[in-house]
């Protein structure tokens, strides 16, 4: 039997800002802009890239959003980060609407990762546009050393 745990040691790759989504603090977050209509439909998806310290069997990413309505796909590889975002990540799991404040999306992908793009494709409706905080991101799964 194996128990999961949160994979320590989740590292960002973009902006310092985007640190506040792995900062275990459901007060601070990683901001989406705030896209307008029309600027939306011609946008493919915005994301956030994850490093592992260690590489891991990831098996569930939980994610902590404000509003809700947000759908995220998540992406893994292990090694060199791709060029093209997503374009060369290997898909990982299904689209999930992050329906709750609190939501966990389930990863398909069984060899060891470490690397993770959590993509958002779909944006709920804000005041004056579309956008979407992450306020938590917890990565799930077990890790299998170097």
């Amino acid at each position: 039997h194996t128990r999961f745990r949160n994979v320590t040691g989740v590292q960002t790759c973009a902006l310092p800002i985007s640190g506040r989504a792995i900062d275990r603090s459901p007060a601070t977050g990683w901001p989406t802009e705030l896209y307008r209509p029309g600027v939306i439909e011609k946008k493919k998806g915005v994301g956030l890239q994850l490093v592992l310290a260690t590489p891991a069997r990831v098996r569930r990413v939980v994610i902590r959003s404000a509003p809700v309505g947000a759908t995220v796909r998540i992406y893994a590889v292990r090694g060199a980060l791709p060029t093209r975002v997503p374009g060369d990540w290997p898909v990982a799991s299904a689209d999930v609407e992050l329906r709750k404040p609190v939501a966990v999306v389930p990863v398909r992908r069984r060899a060891p990762t470490t690397a993770l793009l959590v993509w958002i494709v779909g944006l709920p409706s804000v005041p004056g546009g579309y956008g979407v905080e992450l306020r938590d991101v917890r990565v799930i799964g077990v890790p299998t050393g170097a």
